[in-house]
């Protein structure tokens, strides 16, 4: 037994039903999928803000009203929905590539700024460095030559000036600069060695004209023109060839005869000093005068003398009075002199022609003699 039958116009509206049911499905099912993949670019655009910052504003704030519009064509035209959503979506994927390249070569930029700040801060500290080396060594130079080269040293001196105002500005040009001062300085170490040569000889040069010069104070007693004019003659010599060994060997000779001399100049002072002790000792008085004459005037056994001593020649000269008292005196004298180990020679009055003390060997004194 059959059923009430279906209309063919029925069964047309069922098929219209399910099939817009179909379609109705489908569209709330691509809703969703845009939906989701809006969410996904929403998600992408605070990504693109987190790592972009400022750079992405631009770019977020399209997608966001392209996001709207594609929210409200859901609503009309699911096809337009859809263009409007691979537009957004092929727009942020070039907008994120682009800003990905964007902030690496931001990076590569910074990454060569500070490679460049840091190899420029090298490149000072180098400088600096270089400086002190090169301030250093041409104070050595200065040093070592006392002046002598300073003319060498003059733009080498200038350069450092030069490079220390350049090494903030540029560093490079002036550890170039300073480089160019090493190969200057050694342009010239020649004329620096040769300097220095010249400044040794002239100290030693210097040093023995000194020493020879200063045997005028060293023996100053004994000074003569002779010893003088040697002194004059060696300090001459020495300024043109300190090396001559016959000139060295002669000036230590020339050396030991002064001490020589000296020694034996002492000695006779010393003897000089004791017979004017005895002799004032004897007449009760002081003497004047210098160590080459000394006179004393006094009295012994109250007959008055007057004794005058050369050094170099050793002689005494006596001043008697003229009244016959000087025999008495002389003989006093004589006594006080013998106790004192001083021998006097054959005394002769000159006005008399008389001779006192003539038992006494004539070549003891022989220049000894009596003024009266």
């Amino acid at each position: 037994m059959s059923g009430p039958k279906i209309s063919h116009w029925e069964l047309e509206r069922r098929r219209r039903e399910e099939l817009r049911r179909e379609r109705e499905a489908k569209r709330q099912k691509q809703i969703a999928e845009i939906s989701g993949r809006l969410d996904i670019i929403a998600n992408r655009m605070r990504q693109l803000e987190d790592e972009h910052g400022k750079y992405a504003r631009k770019s977020v704030q399209r997608v966001r009203e392209w996001s709207e519009d594609v929210k409200k064509a859901l609503s009309g035209d699911i096809r337009e929905a859809w263009r409007s959503l691979k537009g957004i979506e092929k727009y942020l994927d070039k907008q994120s590539n682009r800003l990905k390249e964007k902030a690496r070569k931001a990076a590569e930029r910074q990454a060569i700024h500070e490679q460049k700040i840091a190899q420029r801060n090298a490149q000072i500290v180098e400088a600096m460095q270089k400086i002190e080396i090169q301030r250093k060594e041409l104070d050595r130079i200065r040093e070592e030559c006392e002046g002598l080269a300073d003319p060498i040293l003059s733009r080498p001196s200038i350069w450092i000036e030069e490079a220390l105002k350049e090494v903030e500005k540029n560093p490079k040009k002036a550890i170039n600069s300073l480089n160019g001062i090493a190969k200057y300085l050694e342009s010239h170490t020649e004329d620096i060695e040769q300097l220095g040569k010249q400044l040794e000889r002239s100290k030693k040069i210097e040093t023995l004209k000194n020493d020879i010069l200063a045997i005028r104070e060293d023996y100053h007693e004994i000074m003569n023109p002779g010893i003088e004019q040697r002194i004059e003659h060696f300090a001459k010599a020495l300024e043109v060839n300190p090396e001559n060994e016959r000139t060295l060997e002669q000036i230590r000779q020339f050396r030991h005869q002064l001490a020589e001399i000296m020694e034996e100049y002492e000695q006779k002072k010393a003897e000089f000093d004791y017979i004017k002790s005895v002799f004032s000792d004897a007449l009760g008085g002081d003497f004047s005068g210098d160590n080459n004459t000394a006179t004393l005037s006094g009295e012994i056994d109250g007959v008055p003398l007057t004794v005058t001593l050369h050094t170099q020649s050793g002689r005494i000269d006596l001043d008697t009075p003229t009244d016959g008292s000087c025999k008495k005196g002389l003989d006093a004298l004589i006594s006080r002199l013998d106790s004192a180990q001083i021998h006097l020679g054959p005394i002769r009055v000159l006005n008399t022609g008389e001779t006192i003390n003539a038992h006494v060997r004539q070549d003891l004194h022989e220049n000894q003699r009596l003024k009266s």
